[in-house]
């Protein structure tokens, strides 16, 4: 368990549909909201582009 909480800057990683999100992995995105009974439970921005859903195992917490 990554412990991300909304709020958090997070980065893209191993991303299976980042081509469909126009992000990339190694992007750094900020956690807009998280829906814990969704396999797609983080949904992410950078402030510009869209958000999109993205999976636990997609992105790790940024230090």
């Amino acid at each position: 368990m990554n412990n991300i909480n909304i709020g958090d800057k997070v980065t893209l990683i191993d991303d299976g549909h980042s081509d469909y999100c126009g992000y990339m992995d190694g992007d750094i995105l900020t956690v807009i909201e998280i829906n814990p009974l969704d396999d797609f439970k983080y949904v992410c921005g950078d402030g510009i582009n869209h958000n999109c859903r993205f999976k636990e195992s997609e992105i790790e917490k940024y230090n």
